[in-house]
């Protein structure tokens, strides 16, 4: 008579981190959001945030030794997380330079049709 096979307690796969892929879809989503009004204020917070969870989903893969993988994820989140923290304040300066003139003539013209004086 032959014995059962043992029966392990780890399980036989690896399941990637959670942390790691919201923080990559965190990291993604200005893309998104940079085209819905009022929504788009929500880019500035989304690269602080992926990162933070980029790096908590790092040291959570760290510590689970092989059970949990998402390495991958959690480094792109923190990546993509830093370019869009560097790049969403040259995008709003930029902008701001580009479009500084007009909106300082929209409102004056809005001032003297309102018959406000003009400085």
């Amino acid at each position: 008579m032959t014995t059962p096979p043992a029966i392990s307690s780890q399980p036989s796969f690896k399941r990637n981190n959670t942390l790691a892929i919201i923080s990559l879809a965190v990291a993604l989503a200005p893309v998104i959001l940079i085209f819905i009004p009022y929504l788009s204020c929500l880019g500035f917070l989304c690269p602080i945030t992926a990162i933070v969870l980029g790096i908590i989903a790092l040291v959570q893969i760290n510590k689970s030794g092989a059970l949990q993988k998402g390495k991958g994820l959690a480094i792109a989140g923190i990546v993509v997380g830093g370019i869009w923290f560097i790049l969403i304040p040259i995008i709003v300066i930029s902008g701001l330079v580009i479009l500084g003139p007009s909106i300082s003539n929209i409102f004056n013209t809005i001032s003297q049709t309102l018959g406000a004086p003009t400085p």
